[in-house]
């Protein structure tokens, strides 16, 4: 069984700051919701809140994704506000994806990102992540960490990296990897833009 997360597939590269692969520029015109590509956040101040019935699994990775990968670059990831609603479920049909099921042998999704509301200019202003919280109980902390790093980067731009990659891709490859952290590439554009 592959275990596939996010909304944009994208080739990568080994680019400067300014015109990385897997960081995406402002999208005035894209969707919203379950059409909605990954953006960039509206501001380097990305308020975070656990949706009431958050599980424990959730909320836990969600402090590692606040605390640990986001809050070492130049944004702020206080939990406080409406930026990233951060949920959990036993989802079976959002956005009209195969979600993960315990008897279902083929590729299902286990996390989501999408934007609901975007600036004039482009950028997400208002995003939920969805972690599929019948999953994360049957898995480890690790990669229950692996995910909300991964969700949580698409909420800041990242999009898919490519899992062969040398050393230090991360937690941003479409196929969660049990890597906790954004790799030193993505850290860099994350400050560049922030």
């Amino acid at each position: 069984m592959t275990l596939v997360v996010g909304l944009v597939v994208s080739s990568v590269g080994f680019c400067g700051p300014v015109s990385a692969e897997n960081f995406v520029a402002l999208k005035p015109n894209a969707g919203l919701g379950c059409d909605s590509p990954v953006y960039q956040a509206d501001n380097y101040y990305h308020q975070f809140q656990y949706a009431p019935g958050l599980s424990a699994q959730g909320q836990n990775a969600a402090d590692h994704a606040r605390n640990n990968v986001v809050s070492p670059t130049d944004m702020d990831a206080p939990l406080n506000g409406s930026d990233v609603i951060v949920r959990d479920d036993d989802y079976t049909n959002v956005c009209g994806y195969n979600w993960w099921d315990p008897e279902d042998i083929g590729d299902t999704t286990i996390g989501l990102y999408t934007c609901e509301q975007r600036t004039t200019a482009g950028a997400c202003d208002s995003a939920i992540i969805r972690l599929e919280e019948t999953w994360g109980a049957q898995t480890t902390g690790d990669m229950r960490r692996s995910l909300a790093c991964h969700e949580v980067g698409h909420s800041v731009g990242l999009q898919h990296r490519a899992e062969n990659l040398p050393n230090g891709h991360g937690c941003m490859p479409a196929i969660i990897n049990g890597r906790q952290n954004w790799s030193t590439h993505d850290r860099v554009h994350v400050n560049f833009a922030y």
